[in-house]
C-alpha cells in the first residue's frame, strides 16, 4: 500500500501528565484543517514504538507524534528498528505536549500549536544524530536509541524517584532536584572515552545530541543535533550548596565554565559504576531506562526531523 503522502499520527494520551488525554479531540480538529492522516494512542510504555513499526510496513512515509519527548523516542526507535526501509527515508514532527519538552528548544520546533502546524507543512528537515545506550535491565543486556540525551547520575536519580512531580509540568524536574538533593549519594564513576576519561565522584554525566534537558536546563551548550558527536558535561564532586547557589547556571549553559565540570566531546562514551551506596540508573530523555555499566554511541544522520526554519 502506498501511503507516501499521507500521514500517520501517534498519539501518547497519558503525556503531559495526561494533558494530550484532554486536548486530543480539540488537536485532531485542527490536524484535519491541514493533514490527510490516520491515528492510534498508545495504551503503554513503548507502544509508539510498535505503531511506528506498523505504519512503516503498512507504506506511511510521514509521522507525527503528540506527546513529549518520551514518545519522540519511541517513534524513532520503531523507525529505526523496522526493515522495510532506510530509516531516513521516513519523516517525524513532533507536536510537543509533554513535560519537559526538551527536544523543540534544540530543533526550535514551536510548541505553539498552530506554528507548529505551520512548520510541518513547510517541511524544513534535518537528519539528525541518535544515541544508542547500551544497559542491564532484569539481568539483560539491552540496547536502546535516544534522540535528545542520556544522562547517569542525579538526574536519572530524579527521574526515577519524582514521576508524581511530572503534573506541574516543565518545573517538574525543579522540583524533583530540590526534593531529592539531601537523599542523593554521588557514585564513584569511570568515565571513559577517546577524547577524555576520568574516574571520580560525580554528580551526574550527561551527553547531548541536543542542548537542553529537565525541562530547559541548558547542560550540553555545545551540542548540535546533526554533527556527529556528543556535547558531554560531567558534573563531579559538587557540594549540595554550590548546586542550590548555582542553579542559574543549569539554566544559563554556564554550568560547564565552573571548576567542578569537564566538558568534551565525543563518539562514544563508557560509563562504570565503582562504587556507589545506591542503584545507579541511567535515563534517556527522560526516560528510566536501566543500571550499568553503560555504553553510548552516536549513530549519525539517521532520523529525519521536521524543525523550523528559523
Amino acid at each position: 500500500m502506498n501511503q507516501t503522502d499521507k500521514y500517520f499520527v501517534i498519539v501518547n494520551p497519558a503525556s503531559g501528565n495526561g494533558k494530550v488525554a484532554k486536548k486530543w479531540d480539540s488537536i485532531r480538529v485542527e490536524l484535519q484543517k491541514h493533514f490527510n492522516f490516520e491515528f492510534q494512542l498508545t495504551e503503554y510504555p513503548s507502544h509508539g514504538e510498535k505503531i511506528a513499526i506498523k505504519a512503516i510496513e503498512m507504506g506511511y512515509r510521514k509521522i507525527i507524534g503528540v506527546g513529549g519527548d518520551g514518545l519522540l523516542q519511541e517513534i524513532s526507535n520503531g523507525i529505526l528498528n523496522q526493515n522495510a526501509v532506510p530509516s531516513a527515508e521516513v519523516t517525524v514532527a513532533l507536536l510537543s505536549n509533554g513535560t519537559g519538552n526538551d527536544w523543540i528548544k534544540t530543533s526550535a520546533m514551536p510548541g505553539k500549536l498552530s506554528k507548529a502546524m505551520d512548520t510541518i507543512k513547510k517541511g524544513k528537515t534535518i537528519t539528525q544524530d541518535v544515541g544508542k545506550v547500551t544497559f542491564t535491565k532484569d539481568g539483560v543486556r539491552q540496547t536502546r536509541y535516544c534522540v535528545n540525551f542520556a544522562g547517569v547520575g542525579f538526574d536519572s536519580y530524579v527521574v526515577a524517584k519524582t514521576l508524581h512531580l511530572k503534573k506541574y509540568g516543565a518545573i517538574a524536574y525543579l522540583l524533583g532536584m530540590l526534593q531529592c538533593l539531601f537523599s542523593y549519594k554521588k557514585p564513584v564513576l569511570k568515565i571513559s572515552a577517546a577524547e577524555h576519561s576520568v574516574t571520580t565522584e560525580c554528580y551526574l554525566c550527561i551527553t547531548g545530541i541536543g542542548k537542553y534537558g529537565g525541562g530547559g536546563m541548558k547542560l550540553m551548550p555545545g551540542a548540535l543535533l546533526d554533527d556527529g558527536l556528543f556535547f558531554v558535561s560531567v558534573a563531579k564532586n559538587l557540594s549540595r550548596m554550590k548546586v542550590v547557589t548555582n542553579i542559574h547556571k543549569l539554566y544559563s549553559g554556564d554550568l560547564v565554565h565552573m571548576d567542578e565540570v569537564d566538558a568534551f566531546e565525543t563518539k562514544k562514551i563508557n560509563i562504570e559504576v565503582v562504587s556507589s551506596d545506591q542503584d545507579v540508573y541511567i535515563e534517556a530523555d527522560g526516560e528510566v531506562l536501566g543500571t550499568g555499566p553503560f555504553e553510548i554511541e552516536i549513530v549519525p544522520a539517521v532520523l529525519t526531523v521536521i524543525i523550523s526554519e528559523n
